[in-house]
């Protein structure tokens, strides 16, 4: 006779009822009183549960030296679970558990909760039947974006929530949705931050945005130019070394890149974006005036400036070039930054002062008003 009770082993789907049940708890606090603290506890303990043995589904359990037909056997394993976990945790009845997972997840167990970045990884790259579960779901509730940029300011886990909005945004149709969303804005904030770790995690956030569908975000930057710059600029005169550096590095990436030719030719035809990167470029912090130098050069390059551009440059001619004669030296083995900067001096030497604009042209309408002045005059 068997004297043990043998339960039964929970699937994928059980674990997740059984996950946003718990979790559900976790968010109304337990319910108040001894009964409340009770339930807390457990629920506590059943997120704990759920999580432990989805992370254990996922896990290979087979050693890397082991036959292939074992290997590809494994691998199938997981990519059912896997199959069953994202149908599940996406279907009407458990369809708020991810939302859950990140409001709650200070009061998850340390060791779960650094698993819920890997979990949504999963999600991320699922493909059930020719669709994206995770990608649909997050389209149609940007929430959990908001979610993942409100992030930040949860010290203990901004850099998984960091991870979690870069990882959603490597889907084009994800970044494209956020970037023309307002929230997006609320990045900036937090590069501007003060913790060194969370402002280069959102900074990273960001250059990846910028960077990685480039097609779609040259439409996006050319769309948005004046809102995006102005919040931008922000960064570049920040006072914090590192996020200026980093500003001015990317805004150089951005401009040279023949995707952004468009929004290239409307920053360098702003007299103010001369005026900006001149500033830098003076910097006694050299990787900051480096990175400025890059910028500068392409307002100098521009065959067709515009008088406001083409006068600041002559305004300050002799300096320009003296500043650039003498401009970090000790690069002199850099080949390539060498005959550039020689370049510029020969472009800003050559500049001639424009001839003053001709007068505007008389319209029939203020002709008319003229000659009835001249009239009344007489």
């Amino acid at each position: 006779m068997n004297m043990f009770k043998l339960g039964r082993q929970k699937t994928p789907k059980d674990l997740v009822v059984q996950l946003h049940n718990a979790l559900r708890v976790l968010a109304a606090d337990g319910g108040g009183g001894a009964s409340g603290a009770r339930d807390l506890k457990k629920a506590q303990e059943d997120v704990a549960k759920a999580l432990t043995s989805i992370k254990t589904l996922l896990t290979e359990r087979v050693d890397p030296s082991s036959k292939e037909a074992e290997a590809n056997s494994e691998k199938a394993r997981i990519s059912d679970a896997l199959t069953d976990i994202s149908q599940e945790i996406f279907s009407s009845e458990c369809r708020n558990t991810i939302p859950l997972l990140l409001d709650n997840i200070d009061k998850i167990d340390f060791e779960c909760s650094k698993f819920v970045e890997h979990l949504f990884t999963h999600l991320m790259s699922k493909k059930v039947a020719n669709r994206h579960p995770a990608i649909e779901y997050i389209i149609e509730n940007m929430t959990v974006l908001y979610r993942l940029v409100e992030g930040y300011n949860r010290p203990e886990h901004a850099i998984s929530f960091g991870g979690m909005l870069r990882e959603a945004c490597r889907h084009e149709k994800i970044a494209e949705k956020f970037l023309w969303d307002q929230r997006f804005y609320d990045l900036f904030a937090h590069v501007h931050g003060t913790a060194f770790d969370v402002s280069s995690d959102a900074f990273t956030t960001l250059k990846d945005l910028l960077t990685r569908h480039k097609a779609m975000v040259a439409k996006f930057l050319e769309a948005n130019f004046n809102h995006f710059f102005d919040n931008y600029r922000g960064l570049i005169e920040s006072e914090n070394y590192v996020t200026k550096r980093q500003a001015l590095k990317l805004l150089g990436e951005l401009l040279l890149d023949r995707y952004n030719y468009k929004v290239m030719t409307l920053y360098i035809t702003n007299a103010e974006n001369l005026k900006l990167i001149m500033n830098a470029l003076k910097s006694r912090q050299k990787q900051i005036a480096f990175e400025a130098f890059h910028c500068f050069k392409v307002f100098v390059a521009n065959p067709n400036k515009p008088r406001a551009v083409h006068n600041i440059l002559v305004q300050n001619q002799d300096r320009l070039v003296e500043f650039l004669q003498n401009f970090q030296t000790d690069r002199q083995c850099d080949n390539q930054f060498s005959e550039e900067k020689q370049y510029l001096v020969k472009q800003i030497r050559d500049l001639r002062p424009l001839p003053p604009p001709p007068p505007a042209a008389a319209t029939p309408a203020s002709a008319a008003a003229a000659a009835s002045a001249d009239g009344a005059a007489m």
